[in-house]
């Protein structure tokens, strides 16, 4: 499965660069891919009080690279919690959820100051806030959606799509890999709006690319030990559709 996730994302890094090979998506899928990591340990080790202080500061500089990453953060966040709520009482979840927002408050506190003495926090305000607002307009005038290319859309959300499906028969998903592909799951889907109805350009991709890479090595490798056929039927013509895109 690691050699999948890393032949994906090798393939679809140089697909999807465009030419833009030092882009702030790049460098913001490197910080989510690194914040989705430590959720992972955090729920695989039962619970550490540094590792989620650890995610807060990650999750607050994924976000203050690059506001892209907005939709994927929260929807990982959300599952964090949720998953803490689940397995502690309401004590240790209130108090994990103070470390957490103090934590990710912390990096932008740090900035906001070095901004402020700058003279300059109206200007972090208006790029990180008010920039997005005219940004909305222009997603709604960018065109009609059929016009997007389709095609490398769906190549680019193939482990998704495999995801989905093997999501909604989690019978056949083992209790180890079940938590991990739900989450990267969501961080994918979440990119959604992002993406595709926002104002389209390939380099967008690349913010999730490293979390759907392994989100491609999980599926492929969930769905060779499984025993279910659709699946397998899936995967080949997944991987078919990938090629072409790729290779034609």
């Amino acid at each position: 499965s690691i050699s999948i996730s890393l032949l994906f994302f090798t393939l679809l890094f140089y697909y999807f660069t465009t030419a833009v090979q030092y882009s702030g998506e790049a460098i913001t899928g490197l910080f989510l891919v690194l914040t989705t990591n430590r959720i992972l340990n955090f729920l695989k080790s039962g619970g550490n009080t540094l590792n989620l202080f650890f995610i807060g500061i990650l999750v607050s500089l994924t976000l203050l690279f690059n506001q892209i990453s907005a939709l994927s953060l929260i929807a990982l966040t959300i599952y964090l919690l949720f998953n803490i709520y689940k397995s502690s009482g309401k004590r240790v979840f209130l108090n994990n959820f103070l470390i957490l927002a103090t934590s990710a408050l912390l990096p932008v506190i740090l900035v906001s100051l070095y901004f402020l003495k700058q003279s300059a926090l109206i200007d972090l305000f208006n790029n990180n806030f008010t920039y997005y607002l005219n940004y909305v307009k222009l997603a709604k005038g960018s065109g009609n959606l059929l016009s997007l290319p389709w095609n490398e859309i769906f190549l680019f959300y193939t482990p998704a799509i495999i995801g989905i499906y093997l999501a909604l028969t989690l019978k056949k998903v083992s209790n180890i890999s079940r938590p991990i592909l739900l989450l990267l799951l969501l961080a994918s889907l979440a990119t959604i709006p992002s993406v595709i109805f926002s104002v389209f350009h390939r380099h967008h991709f690349l913010y999730v690319l490293p979390v759907l890479a392994i989100l491609f090595g999980l599926v492929f490798d969930i769905t060779l030990k499984s025993k279910d056929f659709p699946a397998k039927i899936i995967l080949c013509l997944a991987t078919l559709f990938v090629a072409y895109q790729l290779f034609q």
